[in-house]
């Protein structure tokens, strides 16, 4: 059973890619969500790209940068992942980026 969500943060981890030969791209990398409201410690998701929104992550996703994401909630091992769906470049370093769909 899975859940859809859509998470904005900062990128906390750079993103690290996996090339398979049949040209597949798997890309994963953490993402912090800060919660204000709270006042509690950030929450850590880690999210898996596939196909175009892979490259996209792989080549304009950077450490700390703003990007919001759309995709279904998995749990491994205790940890909750993200298989994202859709990924927005946000902020003002990426504010010219295309989005995934844009790139396709």
């Amino acid at each position: 059973m899975t859940a859809s969500l859509t998470l904005v943060g900062r990128v906390v981890t750079p993103p690290s890619a996996v090339f398979y030969e049949s040209g597949a791209v798997r890309v994963t990398l953490s993402l912090a969500i800060t919660r204000k409201r709270f006042a509690a410690a950030d929450d850590l998701y880690h999210l898996e790209l596939w196909g175009k929104s892979a490259q996209l992550a792989y080549n304009a996703v950077e450490r700390h940068a703003l990007i919001g994401v759309i995709g279904d909630l998995r749990f491994h091992s205790g940890q909750p992942w993200v298989v994202v769906d859709r990924l927005e470049l946000l902020g003002e370093s990426s504010s010219d980026g295309p989005t995934a769909e844009e790139a396709a």
